[in-house]
């Protein structure tokens, strides 16, 4: 009987070059808890810094205003809209309840989630390859820029990367028929995913060709049919609801430019991923197995589509950036130790920039924050606001105390209870009407979409222009700031209200 030091003699004379490895160090880490623990700690710091830095932005307003309603109201919201969202509404309806609406606050959940999915990412990354590429691969994914995007983002994209990580390592374990029940735990992940975003159900595409002729493959179709029967209530509902992404345009090669920057870090980074994913894919044929069809597959599937029926866009693929941290953990594993540290110094100096601009106030695409600050600043109780755009009304609840202290001359019935974001809108002589009396007017132009241009532009002629010139008033200041821009009108001094409007309208202004 041959002792253990004579079979791993052996096991090493017998090995390929390409497999034999100098000692390193790190080997003697420990392969339990401890490396998932550092892991998920240095995402959850690295989430922690400066997470209330970055101003809100149109889609956290949604999450803040539909979580903060009572549930019937929030139900009564789903059937209307946004129900691709709804699990994320409820499970941060309490959080909303009991903790308030703070931009840490809302943000918190989705720091906790990608600390759980560095963790995860360690894990995946040793059972695929070893302990010390598990380690390296969670820390990359913890120190990637986008990773902490989302993770400082009160939406539930953070949630789908760590559910992906979850649904792979289960449909793993089905493969190698570890636990008890693995595919019935698979299909509640399935279950879960779909919930937090349809989209992520990408994800099934990579999992297909890992289990494509093998044994398990009737079982796992009836796995995903039984999940998609789950969830077909919300995807008939989604689909009832397909206008809300309207917006969105067919994709160009700038899009699949942007996703590869995206998921390297930043367009500095990019290079050096690319080189140390290759490098860590290059002769693991159980890694790339697992990972180059989750990197690839889903935003290859939801790029094609959108050339029909355009629907992509980064965040609907995000899943895919554990993919990412896996090929290059992989890769920097793969170099000695000394240069090894140099790789790592080199990534952690490029994705600064990255990090610093994600943190900036302004680092998103409006920039709520000033504008509600010059408001606190600058308006007066009892002056008027003038909503140019209805779906931005959702933007304006972000900061109650502040937008509640001006009239809203626009409105007619609050969006809660019309079940939307944007509530009814006044007819224009009742606009004018409620004109009477003021003196001052704020007005916030946010840029539109860029199928809704046209129309806000019809919106703006039509309503704007002639409120203002029937009531008189003037611009007296503007403020121009990410995402749109605040202007202060003020009534012409000696203007009699009861003018009639001038059939001649001149051009916004």
């Amino acid at each position: 009987m041959k002792s253990p030091s004579m079979t791993a003699e052996l096991d090493a004379r017998t090995a390929s070059p390409a497999e034999v490895r100098r000692p390193d160090p790190v080997d003697r880490w420990p392969a339990g808890r401890l490396p998932l623990v550092l892991t998920a700690t240095v995402m959850f710091v690295v989430g922690c810094v400066g997470a209330g830095d970055p101003s809100p932005w149109r889609d956290e307003a949604a999450t803040i205003v539909a979580a903060g309603r009572p549930l019937p109201s929030l139900f009564r919201l789903l059937g209307n809209l946004d129900a691709v969202h709804g699990a994320y509404y409820l499970l941060m309806h309490p959080v909303v309840s009991v903790f308030g609406t703070n931009e840490v606050v809302v943000r918190m959940p989705a720091v906790l989630a990608s600390a759980a999915t560095a963790a995860g990412v360690t894990a995946l990354g040793r059972r695929l390859t070893d302990p010390v590429a598990g380690l390296t691969a969670g820390l990359a994914y913890a120190g990637a820029p986008m990773v902490t995007r989302y993770a400082q983002e009160a939406r539930g994209y953070a949630m789908v990367c760590g559910m992906a990580v979850l649904s792979t390592w289960l449909v793993l374990n089905a493969l190698e028929g570890r636990g008890r029940r693995p595919l019935f735990a698979y299909g509640l992940s399935l279950v879960v995913l779909g919930l937090l975003n349809v989209f992520s159900l990408l994800i099934l595409a990579p999992h297909a060709l890992l289990v494509w002729n093998k044994r398990l493959a009737v079982q796992w179709t009836v796995t995903v049919g039984s999940a998609v029967a789950v969830l077909s209530p919300l995807l008939w509902l989604a689909y009832r609801q397909k206008d809300q992404v309207a917006w969105i345009m067919p994709p160009t090669g700038r899009d699949v430019l942007v996703l590869g920057t995206s998921l390297a870090g930043s367009a500095l980074m990019s290079p050096l991923v690319a080189l140390l994913a290759t490098a860590g894919l290059w002769r693991a044929s159980r890694l790339r197995a697992v990972v180059l069809p989750w990197l690839v597959v889903p935003p290859a599937i939801l790029l094609t589509v959108s050339l029909i029926h355009p629907c992509y866009t980064f965040r609907y693929v995000i899943l895919c950036l554990p993919a990412v941290a896996l090929a290059v953990g992989a890769g920097i594993r793969r170099i000695p130790l000394w240069p090894r540290v140099l790789v790592v110094v080199a990534l952690i100096a490029l994705s600064i920039p990255a990090h610093v601009e994600l943190r900036r106030q302004d680092s998103r695409m409006e920039d709520l924050t000033a504008v509600a600050s010059i408001l606190r600043k600058r308006s007066l109780p009892g002056d008027g606001l003038f909503v140019m755009v209805m779906g931005h009304r959702r933007m304006l609840e972000m900061y109650p105390g502040i937008y509640r202290r001006l009239q809203d001359v626009t409105l007619a019935a609050t969006p809660e209870s019309t079940g939307d974001f944007i509530g009814k809108r006044a007819p224009r002589p009742v606009v004018v009407d409620r004109l009477r009396g003021l003196d001052r007017l704020w007005l916030w132009r946010s840029l539109p979409m860029p199928r809704s241009r046209a129309n806000g532009r019809r919106e703006v002629r039509g309503d704007w222009n002639t409120v203002r010139l029937a009531g008189g008033f003037s611009k007296a200041d503007e403020w121009h700031v990410k995402g749109g821009t605040l202007m202060l009108y003020v009534r012409q001094p000696g203007f009699h209200q009861g003018r009639a409007t001038p059939k001649h309208r001149r051009p916004f202004s």
